[in-house]
């Protein structure tokens, strides 16, 4: 038995060792670095990858991005020329769903790649991964920011990588400021005056408060004497959040 085990351990951690010294180091940039364009245009960036020296090539990719969704709204992710490059055969998914509940999640997406079959190799060197576009929403500067990158070879060892992120700049209208929950009046924070002035709309002794869509404390549509009762509470520290 002993005669049987021994040469199985010794070709495992062979291979487990060859694996480990097979992954290699690449980098992975977004092209341009940073571009401005008017708000309401597309925005269009390559992710680029550099120094791919593995043997086997390049077998699959994975990314994922977040951004500012009043900023940038995601139109679209197409694999790139370089993965299928060596006639492989490629398979992707996207998908915008962060947590996993089956509804997308705004300023969030995620794209994979993968190629099939032990041959031919992938490929080496330098090229183009995706594209992905971006309209442009306001005016502002937007960081595209890595929530995951990474490359496996075909055989599934994962490379060292130097990650590079970009910017997109949209000049025109600004954007406008976030809306604050409970914030009625538009300055920024959650007070007492805030609740009041709830009250004051519910009760009829204004006709509107400054940020409406602030006074919906509890966000079922509606501003009524509910929404001031959350507001005091959140002031008063009986609750965390609104």
């Amino acid at each position: 038995m002993k005669r049987i085990v021994l040469p199985l351990i010794a070709l495992a951690l062979a291979l487990l060792t060859a694996q480990i010294a097979h992954a290699e180091s690449a980098t992975v940039r977004i092209s341009p670095a940073s571009q401005t364009v008017a708000a309401g245009q597309n925005a269009m960036v390559d992710i680029q990858v550099e120094s791919i020296t593995d043997p086997d090539g390049l077998g699959s990719y994975e990314f994922a991005f977040n951004f500012d969704p009043a900023q940038l709204d995601f139109v679209s992710f197409v694999n790139g020329t370089f993965l299928g490059s060596t006639k492989r055969t490629v398979s992707c998914f996207l998908s915008e769903d962060r947590d996993g509940d089956g509804t997308p999640d705004p300023g969030y997406v995620r794209y994979a790649c993968v190629t099939l079959g032990g041959s031919p190799p992938g490929p080496t060197g330098n090229g183009t991964l995706a594209t992905v576009t971006f309209e442009t929403l306001c005016a502002a500067t937007t960081t595209l920011a890595y929530d995951r990158a990474s490359l496996s070879d075909p055989l599934g060892a994962t490379f060292d990588l130097t990650t590079h992120e970009g910017t997109i700049t949209a000049t025109g209208t600004p954007c406008a400021p976030p809306v604050v929950t409970g914030d009625a009046n538009c300055d920024g924070e959650v007070t007492a005056v805030d609740a009041a002035l709830i009250l004051q709309l519910n009760a009829g002794l204004i006709d509107s408060v400054e940020c409406p869509e602030g006074a919906d404390a509890n966000g079922d549509g509606e501003i009524t004497a509910v929404d001031a009762a959350l507001v005091l509470q959140f002031v008063a520290g009986i609750i965390d959040e609104l």
